[in-house]
């Protein structure tokens, strides 16, 4: 379980120190967007502590938890082939 608090601590601090670069500065969005990429992260945060305690419930915490992580995987390699905002979006939260 470790591991999921160590990528979840490595999210906010990409999302933190990268967040302005990529969006502000190499795509030219404005510091609202900035903003609603960080939002989005803690929404996803919020979103997957509601319903990963009923499933762990219901399947056990190993099922879940291998989920999460292929689901980072997925994601991660999706937000770093994100041609546009929405997609980084989307990958990241």
């Amino acid at each position: 379980m470790g591991i999921a608090f160590l990528t979840d601590g490595a999210e906010i601090v990409a999302i933190g120190i990268l967040n302005y670069v990529i969006v502000h500065v190499v795509w030219f969005r404005p510091m609202s967007e900035v903003g609603l990429m960080g939002s989005g992260l803690f929404i996803g945060f919020f979103l997957g502590s509601v319903f990963s305690g009923s499933l762990a419930d219901r399947y056990g915490r190993k099922t879940p938890f291998l989920v999460y992580m292929i689901l980072i995987l997925v994601t991660g390699i999706g937000s770093a082939a994100a041609p546009n905002f929405p997609v980084l979006l989307v990958t990241r939260a």
